[in-house]
């Protein structure tokens, strides 16, 4: 019966959350027909009326942040992770040095707030001229 009564209410449920939804109902249901409560426009008979509930606060998701990928944050990330192939010995700490100071050039060049998706071909042309 509470299957039935769920099918009927939410139709064919062919999402995630429509899936959720419909097991939310379903249990709601049967708490209600167990407890003796009846819906408003499905009386049970000699069902109790429904009981009002208070309406629940609108749900914000949580956001995710933005990730940061701007130039000067990626060259920092970049260089931190060579920082850690110099101290396990997978790099030399000259070579870190060069690949240092050319990042930093780029990254003065482009400007650190500068988003990777704003770097083209005509900056990366004017660089290396």
């Amino acid at each position: 019966m509470v299957l039935q009564i769920c099918q009927d209410r939410m139709g064919n449920a062919k999402s995630r959350q429509g899936y959720e939804l419909a097991a939310e109902f379903a249990t709601l249901t049967q708490d209600r027909m167990e407890g003796g409560y009846g819906f408003p426009d499905l009386p049970l008979n000699g069902a109790k009326p429904l009981l009002p509930q208070p309406p629940e606060e609108d749900f914000v998701p949580p956001t995710q942040p933005e990730p940061d990928n701007t130039v000067g944050r990626l060259s920092k990330k970049f260089l931190e992770g060579k920082a850690d192939e110099v101290s396990i010995g997978n790099l030399s700490a000259g070579r870190y040095d060069t690949v240092g100071r050319s990042v930093e050039q780029f990254r003065d060049f482009c400007g650190a707030t500068t988003k990777i998706e704003e770097i083209n071909g005509q900056q990366l042309f004017g660089y290396h001229a």
